[in-house]
């Protein structure tokens, strides 16, 4: 019997620098974090995050950066980047 297996959300963490004046520190940035429409309020992207947070825990990584929603990623453990002066380097 085949068994079908059909991709509901996704995840993306992506090696970045953060540089200031005087040190260059390694961390992840966290996105893009989808989830289809169908299966969204169920705590699939919720699921994901803790899973690539953990993860990026397993393997030492100390700093993960995310640009999303002020109001969604606090619930993770995110802060204003902006409490630790960090700024992208776009607008």
């Amino acid at each position: 019997m085949r068994k079908i297996t059909k991709i509901i959300g996704h995840i993306l963490l992506t090696k970045v620098q953060i540089h200031d004046d005087n040190h260059s520190y390694q961390g992840l940035a966290l996105a893009p974090v989808s989830v289809l429409p169908a299966y969204q309020n169920q705590g699939v992207g919720s699921a994901l995050i803790n899973n690539a947070l953990q993860t990026a825990q397993q393997l030492n990584h100390a700093v993960v950066i995310v640009m999303g929603h002020a109001t969604y990623y606090p619930r993770f453990g995110f802060e204003p980047a902006s409490k630790y002066n960090i700024a992208a380097p776009y607008e």
